[in-house]
Formats: C-alpha cells, sequence, structure tokens
C-alpha cells in the first residue's frame, strides 16, 4: 500500500477530475460524508453540488482563518489488485481520521483504470472551526499513519507474503524462507510447521506438506538457466561483485543473494532469485562462486565496455543516449556527449564512439523524450518535434485529449494569478515551459508532460515578454542545428540550448552587422 498527497489547490478541480472519471465509467463514487442537509440520496448530486459546498466551507466569512488553498487531495493505492473497493475505502477512512479530516465533507472515489487499484480523497483542509488543519510534516504524518493502520491488519499482510512466494518456483525449502525473509518475516520450524513471525508477533503458519508437495512437482527450467549463465558471462568481468550484484537487479530483475555463517565476512555460497521469471536458482547453477566473486582485471573490464560500444555501432540500433552511457556506468565507465569514454579514475578516453554513432545515439533519446509527452495534436508534433530538434514523422498523435488534467492546470494558473504570482514566478514554480506555434502560445508542463493552448487555460490576457518562448514558426539556423545533433536532455534543457543558440546567432549577426556599418563609414 502506498499514499501520495497532491499538491493543494484554490479550488476543488479534483471533484471535477474525478466526476469526469465516473462520467467515463473509469470511477465510482464511493462515499460522500458530513455534507449536512446536502447529503445526496441515490447519487443525485454532482460535481457542481459538492464543489459548491466545499467552496463555501472553506471560503465562508465566518470562518477564524482564511486558507488560500483549501483543497486536500489524496491517494491510496494497492499493489495490482491486492484489494478490492470496499477494502480500500475502509482504509481511506481510518486514514481520514487519523490524519484530522474525518469530520469534514469528503469523497472517496475508487479507481479500476490502471493495474494497480486505487482510491481518491477530496475534502477541505478547513475544519468545523473555520481554522486549517495542521499540515505541518504533513507527507511524513501520513506515511506513519497509513502504517498504523496497515499494522492492524497483519494476517492479511502475511499470506499475501506467502501467496507471493508460493508464485516462485523453488526446489528446497530453505529457498522459500529465503522469499519470506526478504519480506521482512522472520521463519520458525516446528516438525509439522513452518511459524511466521513480522514486527516480533507470532501471525500464522504454513504446514510443510504444502511446501513439499509445491517442491515435489519442482522442474529445473534448463532454457532459463542456459540465459541466465550467458548473462552472467557477459557482465561480470567487467564489474566488481558488489557493482555486478546491483547491476543485475536493476536491469534484469535478477537478485543475488550471498550466505555467510555468522561472524563470518566471506560467503559461502548464493542463490539467484530470478524476479522476472518467478525462479528461485542455487548459485552453484549458474556460475561458481569463487568466479562470482574474483576480482575484475582492467583489460577484462576494457573488453565489456568495447562490446556495449559495439553493440550502439549497429546502423539499425534504436539505443538512446541515457541506456548506453548507464551501461557503460554500470561496467566502470563514463561516456561524454562527444563520445569519448573513459574508465572511472583514468584521465585519458579508452574508446571512441564515432561521430554519425553518436548523433544517432543522442537522436535516440531525443525522440525518447519526447514520447513520454502526452500527444493529442497536430500542434502537440510541431512543438515537439522543433524542441527536440527530431525529423518530421516521427511522432504521432495518441488520442484526444483528457479535458480533466487541463481543467487541472487551468484551476492552478488561475488560482496563482489571482493571489498576485507573477507570470514568470508561476511557470518556474510548476515546471512549465511556453512555445508560440502558428501565432498562438502553448503551456508545457514538464512535469506532467502534457502541453495546452494557453486560450484553453485562461480568458485573462496575459504578457509573455518574461518568459523564454520556443518559436515553432522560426527555423533554426544549419550551424546551430548541427549543434543540437549532437546534444540530448529533457526538453527544459533542450529548450534552454535553443535560446542558447538563438542569442549566440543573434549576438553573431550584431556584431557582423556593426562590421558592415564600420566598412561603410571608412568609405
Amino acid at each position: 500500500m502506498i499514499v501520495k498527497i497532491l499538491s493543494s489547490a484554490g479550488t476543488f478541480a479534483g471533484v471535477g477530475y474525478n466526476e469526469d472519471k465516473v462520467e467515463k465509467g473509469t470511477a465510482e463514487l464511493l462515499v460522500a460524508e458530513n455534507f449536512g442537509m446536502l447529503q445526496p440520496v441515490g447519487g443525485a448530486l454532482g460535481n457542481a453540488d459538492y464543489t459548491s459546498y466545499l467552496q463555501s466551507w472553506s471560503k465562508s466569512e465566518s470562518n477564524a482563518q482564511r486558507v488560500r488553498q483549501p483543497q486536500f487531495h489524496a491517494v491510496l493505492s494497492c499493489e495490482g489488485r491486492e484489494k478490492d473497493a470496499s477494502e480500500l475505502v475502509g482504509i481511506a477512512a481510518q486514514y481520514l481520521q487519523k490524519m484530522g479530516y474525518g469530520e469534514n465533507p469528503h469523497l472517496i472515489y475508487f479507481h479500476s483504470d490502471t493495474q494497480n487499484n486505487h482510491v481518491h480523497i477530496v475534502s477541505t483542509r478547513v475544519n468545523r472551526e473555520g481554522r486549517k488543519i495542521d499540515d505541518s510534516f504533513e507527507r511524513t504524518r501520513s506515511q506513519k499513519v497509513l502504517k498504523e493502520i496497515m499494522l492492524q491488519d497483519m494476517g492479511t499482510e502475511i499470506r499475501a507474503h506467502v501467496a507471493k512466494a508460493m508464485a516462485y518456483s523453488f526446489s528446497t525449502p530453505a529457498q522459500f524462507r529465503l522469499l519470506l525473509e526478504l519480506e521482512g518475516v522472520k521463519v520458525k520450524e516446528t516438525p509439522t510447521q513452518l511459524e511466521l513471525v513480522k514486527y516480533g508477533t507470532l501471525i500464522s503458519a504454513v504446514d510443510k506438506d504444502t511446501i513439499n508437495k509445491k517442491i515435489s512437482a519442482y522442474a529445473a527450467p534448463d532454457e532459463r538457466i542456459r540465459q541466465l549463465r550467458a548473462l552472467l558471462a557477459k557482465y561480470r568481468p567487467g564489474l566488481s561483485a558488489g557493482e555486478f550484484k546491483a547491476f543485475l537487479k536493476g536491469k534484469f530483475g535478477v537478485e543475488i543473494i550471498y550466505h555467510q555463517a555468522k561472524g563470518q565476512d566471506t560467503p559461502y555460497g548464493y542463490s539467484v532469485i530470478d524476479h522476472a521469471q518467478k525462479q528461485v536458482l542455487k548459485g552453484s547453477q549458474l556460475m561458481k562462486l569463487s568466479e562470482l566473486l574474483s576480482p575484475v582485471s582492467r583489460s577484462q573490464q576494457l573488453g565489456a565496455a568495447e562490446a556495449v560500444v559495439k553493440k550502439v555501432s549497429k546502423s539499425n540500433s534504436q539505443i538512446p543516449f541515457s541506456a548506453f552511457k548507464k551501461e557503460l556506468a554500470a561496467l566502470g565507465f563514463t561516456v561524454s556527449k562527444s563520445g569519448k569514454v573513459k574508465r572511472k579514475g583514468e584521465k585519458e578516453a579508452v574508446l571512441q564512439v564515432e561521430p554519425e554513432r553518436m548523433r544517432a545515439l543522442h537522436y535516440n533519446e531525443r525522440l525518447r523524450q519526447a514520447n513520454k509527452y502526452v500527444i493529442t495534436s497536430e500542434t502537440d508534433i510541431r512543438i515537439l518535434t522543433h524542441a527536440f530538434h527530431l525529423k518530421p514523422g516521427s511522432l504521432k498523435v495518441d488520442g484526444p485529449a483528457d479535458r480533466a488534467p487541463r481543467r487541472y492546470t487551468a484551476d492552478r494558473l488561475n488560482s496563482m494569478l489571482a493571489n498576485g504570482h507573477t507570470l514568470p514566478a508561476i511557470f518556474e514554480r510548476n515546471e512549465w515551459s511556453l512555445a508560440r506555434s502558428g501565432g498562438k502560445y502553448h503551456l508545457i508542463d514538464r512535469r506532467d508532460r502534457e502541453i495546452y493552448p494557453m486560450n484553453k487555460l485562461t480568458s485573462q490576457k496575459l504578457d509573455f515578454g518574461g518568459i523564454p518562448a520556443l518559436n515553432t514558426d522560426k527555423a533554426i539556423a544549419p550551424e546551430s542545428a548541427r549543434r543540437l545533433e549532437h546534444r540530448s536532455a529533457p526538453v527544459g534543457g533542450m529548450l534552454e540550448l535553443i535560446a542558447e543558440l538563438l542569442l549566440s546567432n543573434s549576438q553573431r549577426e550584431n556584431k557582423q552587422s556593426e562590421r558592415r556599418k564600420k566598412r561603410k563609414r571608412k568609405r
């Protein structure tokens, strides 16, 4: 279970967001509490009713304290379908009470439109006395509160751990115990059972017969063992034992667990948990322990790095620069944007990637960054193509725009304008950038990776003079374009680079103009 408190807002846009989901059939309003005489009967109320009530409650003239951003919006999410709607609502109700919002008007919506079941909670930060509910260290308290609630249901938690472990293939009781121990469960053995202890409490037990029956059906995954042997043989030469362990788990979901006797530093063996294929294997099935722990020579490291460079040198490689850089880093090397590969701790480059390949790596990275955005129109494509210096036709429209996120952004913008914030400060605080396409301004939300026409966000006439804007109607000079081919970054970095190049070009043009004027005066 996880909980996330979303940003506060001056309006209750969270209600509109969730009601839109209800209309689409991807969410359901399950709780509407403390709405007084407005308390819904038979589901007759909607967005405007709830929003008006929350606004009047939060901004009443009789309130003892003025709260500029009264919306409280949080999300409680479980793993997969681990908990159903009623269980999540029960946890949400306890959460609201412990956080101090239980007596306030609040709404709880159940969503099942992602891989993880979750609920959205919308309430007000103003209590019955018209004062702001204490939000100091709110996110820290929020995590503690959720943990307290979950501790009340330890039996459910242990059953989930057992079910997760039983989903893996294992060949010994010790491997089953290892899976549980990784979840923080201590296992005590009796003649007939494995007793399960967590948080210092004996909570449940598993019959040994159940475990032995599963083990009796075990068959060694020969093909997967061959794949893992090849994986270990390929990457082990370039890494230390510790680096290799972290690399395997991070990149391939393969976890190495060393076994050590009490008081001993040197392992006597190891196990491999293949989370990707849900297998537990003995280390001896894959690589000798001595080979796994042996020191890495410089020549071995260099050979591993050369193999990575060779892989990206293929003409059809789709590998982005970030993945290339990460793979070399895991082997103990750094790579510059120009393609110089250095061994960590050494000054001289040991390898040089061809310029053509570096251009391809940077292009793939820019394309990867651009595809993170929600693309809803040809204008979005034009802006992203220009910002990331892509070839025409590289991007495609994902689908129609979702109004809810745009409405939330509009409320955020108008609320901050109403509270006296300057436009440049608003853009900086929210990680927004500005683009101009077809003579119209557009907001680029770098955090949520969305693009919105400014005239759809506010009816106010705004002065954009203090904000640098990407102008897609103006072509980038050939010299600047060549420089961009060797760069890649998220949109903020790309926009800064383009602005820098345009300024440089402008200064160069001004200097050339001054020289021409001087020559004319001399004549």
